[in-house]
């Protein structure tokens, strides 16, 4: 799978990756052995994307949350990966400098 990195991203120690068009068809069940392929861990967090305007903070471990009802995911927490999936939209990456915060939407 190819993946996309920013160096800009990068600089400020911040691990991403983004991928292209997917192979159909993409199951969640796969999100482990991508993020493995793709370097970040394992541990993470999915939105179910509603078109809504849900928003989970996410606190405390647990690999593969599927979270109901959201559209943007947010974590301050290292060792998280947040995941979305988009189509029709376009993905937004949010850092805050000050407090690490990371939010996708």
């Amino acid at each position: 799978m190819n993946f996309l990195r920013f160096p800009e991203l990068e600089a400020r120690g911040l691990r991403h990756a983004f991928t292209l068009r997917s192979v159909s068809p993409l199951q969640t069940a796969d999100l482990p052995r991508i993020l493995q392929e793709a370097e970040l861990p394992e541990n993470y967090a999915i939105g179910e994307q509603t078109h809504g305007a849900g928003v989970a903070v996410l606190q405390g471990k647990g690999t593969g949350e599927a979270i109901p009802g959201v559209d943007a995911l947010i974590t301050r927490e290292k060792g998280r990966s947040l995941v979305i999936r988009v189509a029709d939209c376009g993905p937004v990456w949010i850092h805050c400098g000050k407090t690490g915060a990371i939010a996708l939407v």
